[in-house]
């Protein structure tokens, strides 16, 4: 059983799932897994969610939770004293796994900068196990690494920015980032007699420094060295789940624990369940309430429903946020969490869901696991459209980014309630994905034909194409490509205007939404490929669609696929608020 519930730590509230082993095999320790912050912490949620989910069945009590500022738990990754308040969130974490009279011993799973987390605070909560999984061992180096990537994020436009950095796709504070800079394990203060088991990554050299100096002072350091981390960071689609250090890092604590069934569980010694309700502080903007709720029948739905703390009884719908790829409902960058609770502040509620196979709602070994476009995606939009219909009696948008905007593209015609009243497309990759395409990027010609554009008014790339520094065979071809595409678009135009061809299959099921009386929001990064698939397969239509109305598009200028950039999030959110206000009132 997995329940998800709101623990208070600080100034804030920390989203947190607990995985229960059944009573009758529930060990003596209680788990805790500290998760990686940065974009380490979105690739490996799915993993670490295994793990969780092995630990409970090998009987430890688990718990995953989210730092302040990541993910679906309270405040913002500009905070003050950021990283002070993850070292009390492990802490406040531990307290509640330990019990009121603080009696249960507790193992310690992190990774990344949650070991270092986990190490720091490993003598204060007196841990009795420590799983240090690759941890970040020099702060310094690790905080070269962000700027670096901040670095290369940067263009030359950007004016730099004092108050914090972006860092793959990720906001870290100057604060915060000092604070990181200064981490040094070597002197972290883990009390002798704790067992530790350092587990290894394969990509970097292996550094026996570190293990060396706590042997010498007296604790107890075994190593595994199981292989699988580089498959476990990569992208959220393509992820690997490290099966060898799984069954490693759960073996061991399994040897160090009592046997299953020494552990007594009561009814009332967990936090209330899956739709316990926080208020959470959002900006200088006001607060918003949030609760976990499951929706659907079998399987149930995971999602988090976020709404005004003031009541709004004015019709305004609901925003339904499907995945983003294989990304869990927080979004890549955060990005739903921060739009749900920027469209509560506007006054709109929003549900952001996982679908069956991704986040909190995958079935342990089911089909299609972590699939951005699976099969079920259509019955898993319409059960949670027809629960908001259901339970809170609301008006709804249905949206997404990426593969989210073509679930929602697809569900803006397949489903045939009239208070299903638009939909939100926020840069889709493809408006027809089918078994077989990439779940990469698509139309590379259209890209690079752009590049090519932007070259051919460079004085510099003229010089450089004159001294053969450029293949300008390849670029005769691809805008060769791109011309001819133009040319077809344009005969196609014309065909359908004079009625001896039928309008697109993209144009023909736009009318079909529109007809629905939906309207449509599509906002892209400027440049992004899905944006020219609309331009040449709306066609007239999207045109005509555009001038009455029922269709917008809107454009963020230097903004990447996933809006990665904290100013561009901010800016499609905005974009997002401005268009829903022009659609009025709904009526439910």
């Amino acid at each position: 059983m997995i329940r998800a519930f709101w623990l208070e730590s600080g100034s804030g509230a920390l989203a947190c799932w607990l995985h229960e082993p059944s009573p009758a095999g529930a060990r003596s320790y209680v788990a805790i897994i500290c998760p990686p912050v940065g974009f380490e912490y979105a690739h490996s949620h799915r993993s670490l969610r295994h793990l969780a989910i092995s630990l409970s069945g090998a009987g430890f009590r688990t718990v995953r939770f989210d730092y302040r500022g990541t993910g679906d738990s309270s405040g913002d990754a500009t905070d003050p004293a950021l990283f002070e308040q993850w070292l009390e969130d492990v802490r406040a974490v531990t307290r509640w796994a330990k019990g009121p009279d603080e009696s249960r011993e507790v193992a310690i799973v992190g990774l990344r900068l949650g070991a270092s987390l986990a190490a720091l605070v490993s003598e204060a909560v007196a841990a009795t196990h420590l799983v240090l999984w690759a941890p970040v061992v020099d702060g310094s180096r690790y905080a070269r690494t962000m700027r670096a990537a901040a670095a290369v994020a940067a263009s030359g436009e950007e004016k730099p920015r004092a108050a914090y950095i972006d860092s793959g796709g990720v906001v870290v504070s100057a604060e915060t980032l000092r604070h990181i800079q200064q981490l040094d394990l070597r002197s972290a203060p883990i009390p002798a007699g704790t067992d530790v088991l350092l587990v290894r990554r394969e990509d970097v050299p292996t550094d026996v420094s570190w293990p060396r100096s706590l042997t010498a002072r007296g604790l107890s350091i075994e190593e595994l060295n199981p292989g699988g981390f580089a498959a476990m960071m990569a992208e959220p689609q393509d992820t690997v789940v490290p099966a060898g250090a799984i069954r490693g890092i759960v073996a061991w604590l399994s040897d160090r624990a009592s046997p299953p069934g020494s552990l007594s569980i009561g009814r009332g010694e967990t936090a209330p369940g899956g739709e316990s309700e926080r208020t959470h502080c959002w900006g200088a903007g006001g607060s918003v309430r949030e609760r976990f709720v499951h929706v659907g029948g079998s399987p149930r739905l995971f999602g988090c429903l976020t709404e005004p703390t003031r009541d709004t009884t004015d019709g305004r719908p609901l925003v339904l946020l499907i995945n983003a790829g294989a990304v869990h409902h927080v979004g890549p960058n955060r990005l739903y969490t921060e739009l749900a609770r920027a469209l509560a502040l506007g006054g709109y509620p929003s549900l952001r869901i996982d679908l069956r196979n991704v986040g909190e709602s995958f079935v342990l070994g089911g089909p299609e696991e972590n699939h951005p476009y699976p099969v079920t995606a259509q019955d898993d939009v319409g059960a949670a459209v027809q629960w908001v219909l259901d339970e809170l009696r609301l008006p709804v948008v249905i949206a997404g980014l990426c593969s989210g905007a073509h679930h929602a593209f697809h569900a803006g015609f397949g489903h045939l309630d009239a208070r299903v009243v638009g939909i939100v497309l926020m840069n889709p990759l493809t408006f027809y994905w089918s078994e077989g395409m990439s779940l990469d990027t698509p139309n590379t010609a259209a890209r690079d034909a752009r590049h090519y554009r932007r070259s051919m008014r460079d004085p510099k790339k003229w010089l450089k194409a004159l001294r053969g520094g450029a293949d300008l065979r390849y670029a005769a071809s691809v805008m060769g490509r791109r011309g001819l595409e133009r040319a077809r678009a344009m005969i196609g135009d014309a065909l359908e205007l004079s009625g001896l061809r039928r309008p697109r299959h993209l144009a023909e099921d736009l009318r079909r939404i529109v007809a629905l009386d939906r309207r449509v929001a599509c906002f892209f990064s400027r440049g992004d490929p899905g944006y020219d698939i609309l331009q040449q397969d709306g066609g007239r239509t999207l045109r005509s669609l555009r001038r009455s109305g029922a269709l917008s598009v809107d454009l963020v200028d230097g903004a990447d696929h996933t809006f990665s950039k904290r100013a561009h999030r901010e800016e499609v959110i905005e974009q997002v608020l401005s268009r829903l206000a022009t659609w009025g009132r709904a009526t439910p």
